[in-house]
This record gives C-alpha cells, structure tokens and sequence, in this order.
C-alpha cells in the first residue's frame, strides 16, 4: 500500500525529468519526501504538475537518492487527453503526496475509493494520534462499517512509527459486525492480537507480522455487537514499526 503524507512536496531537480525515474528536489517551505518517510525505499502515491501535463500514480521512492523510481501510473494528463502512461515531467514540475481519484463502484453496489484519506469524527482519536493515515477503503452507505446487512466492508490502517502499545480500531460499534480476516504488512516482524472489548479475537490473538504481505483468519469469537470497541495490541517491536492493516469484516 502507498503511503502519504501531509504537506510533502518536492520538485525535480535539474536532469532528473523524463518519463523513468524522477529525481526530486526540496521546495522551500514544504517538508520533503525523505521527512516524511525517512532515508529508506518507500511505496509512495504521488501527483505531478508540470506546466502543461499532469500525472498520478504511486512509485518507489528513495529517500537517500531522492529519486521515484518504478512508476505506476493511475492518470494521466498531456495537455489534450486523459491516460494512463508515464509522462516526460519537466524540470521544476512539482511533485507532492496527494489523493487519487479512482472510484469503482462494484457489482454489489459497493463504492471502493482507493487511498481515501478520511479525516472524520468517526475516526478514533487514539488512532489519529497513532498516525493512522487512512481507513475504510470500500464504503456503502457511509463511511466505517456499512448500514446494510450482507456487505462486505474494508477497514484499512496505516501506523507510523508506533512501539508496543494497544491501538483503537473501532471506539464503539455503531452497527454489529463480523471479523472476517485481517491483512497484514509491517516494516519488521511483530505480533499483533485483535480484540473485541476484552476477548482476543480467535485466530487474529497472535499474528505474526512480517515484511511481507499476508492474511489471517478470524475462526472463532469475532462477533461485534453494537457497542463494543475494537483495538489491536501491537507487541515484539524493538524500537518503532511502520504496520499497515486491513481489517476485513461483514456487516451482520
């Protein structure tokens, strides 16, 4: 999953232009990419704006050579149409973290919004303080957990920079719900245990977190009722860890 990040932007820098790798600049003012996401190889999404194109897409970004390599293209704008190709992006364009538009509506009616950054109330706080960048990737009728029996909801998380600690992923149920998986990612191996109020979440209580990309099983005690509250306690971190989740559940 690509990460972002507030108020990151960046240029490119002199020779770094053309439709491969960028090589970016700082703009005065403005935190650069390498703040926001340190010295090391990033999954990025990122906007372009030279003077007469435009593109977004995600890429690798390096924050040691402070480069976007790998670029992966969503949209596209020459001057005259719409793509999905990379674009020769200019000398002094200037490239940013930002949303990407790519609505999909599904055939259950389901709204997927990609990368929605959702600033809302219904977000915990302890999770906004945690650096939850993102959450609730496919909506129905709002945002968080579905107001229609049957559908299938993704609740997706980013944390930041987080060492042990218990996280909040649903202060209080609205509607009840069923755990169906949790996905899972973090930038080194730890453990993570689900639960609903008091009770570990059977198959999600001691999951191994690692480098690469996995999923888990909820198999037992995994009912939410309206009311209860969802957190996840992050254990084994050394110092602090990147941890994306996505939290796949069903709306009973």
């Amino acid at each position: 999953m690509a990460s972002r990040a507030n108020w990151a932007k960046m240029r490119v820098a002199t020779g770094g232009g053309g439709t491969g790798t960028l090589t970016l600049e700082a703009v005065s003012g403005f935190p650069t990419f390498t703040q926001a996401f340190g010295s090391g190889s990033t999954s990025v999404a990122y906007v372009a704006n030279g003077t007469d194109v435009r593109e977004a897409g995600e890429g690798t970004f390096n924050g040691t050579a402070l480069t976007i390599a790998s670029r992966a293209v969503t949209q596209s704008w020459n001057g005259t149409t719409y793509g999905t190709s990379a674009l020769d992006i200019p000398v002094g364009a200037e490239v940013y973290c930002d949303l990407i538009a790519q609505t999909t509506v599904t055939s259950d009616g389901n709204v997927e919004l990609p990368g929605t950054l959702v600033e809302d109330a219904t977000l915990p706080a302890e999770a906004l303080a945690a650096g939850v960048l993102q959450t609730t990737e496919e909506l129905q009728d709002s945002l968080g957990v579905p107001n229609t029996s049957g559908k299938r909801c993704e609740l997706v998380y980013q944390f930041k920079g987080i060492a042990n600690s218990t996280q909040v992923l649903d202060p209080k149920a609205t509607f009840p719900y069923t755990i169906a998986k949790l996905n899972h990612e973090g930038s080194e191996a730890l453990t993570a245990n689900v639960r609903i109020a008091s009770t570990s979440v059977t198959g999600l209580s001691a999951v191994a977190v690692t480098t690469s990309n996995a999923d888990s099983t909820a198999t037992a005690a995994n009912v939410v009722v309206a009311g209860d509250r969802v957190t996840v306690i992050f254990t084994d971190i050394a110092t602090t860890a990147d941890v994306t989740l996505k939290l796949v559940v069903d709306r009973d």
